[in-house]
């Protein structure tokens, strides 16, 4: 059975996309959502001696507001906490500057990125996803890139099949206009469909957070390509050395058997998250922060269960679930935080794209944001796309570290 892919990209509709969705879903479509602790808040308790608290949802960006629709669709990337706060959010096929006085008051939001031209590598997509400002102010946006190249077979009537990469564009300007440098991260499988029925290929849905030490910049990503071994969708990291020269196209290096040798363009790498089994479900859109109080990364990531979304078996695995290193590359076993739909479906629940954003002196508390929709669709009666929600999330250690 072919495998399916995730990380599904969404796009505006238009009218006639909206016609054909009438006819064919309107009778499938259900109602209400499954985030069933609106209200409350939650306690977890995970099994590496950390206790996780996560306050009730907030939407904190509705479907339109501002105008934008579908996001946010990668990581959220923190420019400024202000005042006003500075967000990069993808939207749609684009990135923009949101701002505003804080994530209550969102007031403000202009694209600053969008997709290149027909044969470039973002042609189809350009979505960010992290970001860092350098010690002389210039500021690095790095963005999932997507070429929808028109050979790849769609991965339904309503998605393009894509190729991804992680580019890398510089703002002078402190995020107002961005210079595209180019793609830094490429699969070792080049786009040559040599997988028939697949669609979806490449490195997508990138995070970037400085390490520990100030030296590196890590990237993480989800890799579509299928490698050696039969691996299925796997997170997988780089690195560019920062104490050296800039996080440019060139200075990337995958993680492979231990080191970081390989190059960003079309090395291998070693997967350091993989679920089994892989033709039933997969790690996904990875988001990592450092936490200096507990003295560890911390990941959120979405897992999918494909039969979950499409098959409408019992949903019990799939949704948003947490992770812990010490040393960045060995990571604890995901454990769940919500669980949801995490991948998009007509009519179905959306919790996917989380970020984890720390309060101004905290590295334990701060905000959990996500892109929700009680019941996706393209709007109107069809269902909504995701928007901006939001948990406050605290962090303890409640163990002595070994």
């Amino acid at each position: 059975m072919m495998r399916r892919r995730a990380d599904m990209m969404t796009r505006e509709f238009s009218s006639a996309t909206l016609l054909l969705c009438v006819l064919a879903l309107s009778c499938s479509l259900v109602s209400g959502g499954r985030d069933r602790d609106t209200a409350h808040g939650r306690t977890i308790e995970t099994t590496v001696g950390v206790t996780l608290k996560l306050g009730p949802r907030q939407v904190l960006l509705a479907d339109g507001a501002l105008g934008l629709h579908y996001f946010p669709d990668e990581a959220i990337a923190l420019l400024d906490r202000g005042p006003p706060l500075r967000l990069l959010v993808s939207a749609g096929d684009s990135s923009y500057l949101v701002e505003g006085r804080d994530f209550a008051n969102l007031e403000h939001a202009v694209r600053v990125l969008g997709p290149g031209p027909k044969g470039s590598f973002d042609n189809g997509y350009a979505g960010t996803a992290g970001a860092y400002r350098d010690p002389k102010g210039k500021l690095y946006a790095f963005y999932h890139a997507e070429d929808h190249n028109q050979e790849l077979p769609r991965q339904a009537w309503y998605y393009s099949g894509w190729y991804g990469s992680m580019g890398v564009a510089v703002s002078l300007d402190g995020g107002r206009s961005f210079r595209k440098l180019g793609p830094a991260l490429m699969s070792a499988k080049p786009d040559l469909n040599t997988l028939e029925g697949e669609s979806t290929w490449g490195v997508a849905a990138p995070s970037v957070v400085l390490d520990r030490s100030g030296n590196y910049l890590l990237a993480y990503y989800t890799e579509h390509s299928p490698g050696s071994g039969n691996r299925g969708v796997t997170i997988g990291m780089a690195r560019a050395d920062i104490s050296r020269g800039e996080p440019v196209p060139g200075n990337w290096h995958k993680y492979y058997e231990g080191r970081f040798e390989e190059p960003g363009l079309g090395g291998r790498d070693t997967a350091i998250l993989e679920i089994e089994p892989r033709d039933e479900a997969a790690y996904l859109q990875p988001h990592v922060v450092f936490s200096s109080d507990l003295d560890r990364y911390v990941m959120v990531l979405n897992v999918a269960w494909w039969r979950e979304t499409f098959e409408e078996t019992e949903l019990s695995r799939s949704g948003i679930y947490v992770a812990f290193s010490e040393d960045s590359i060995a990571w604890s076993t995901p454990e769940p935080i919500l669980i949801e739909h995490s991948l998009p479906a007509f009519g179905q629940p959306l919790a996917w794209q989380a970020t984890i954003i720390w309060d101004e002196g905290s590295s334990t508390e701060g905000w959990l944001v996500y892109a929700y929709s009680e019941r996706w669709g393209p709007g109107y009666f069809l269902g909504t796309p995701h928007h901006m929600v939001g948990r406050r999330i605290e962090f303890e250690l409640n163990v002595a570290k070994p």
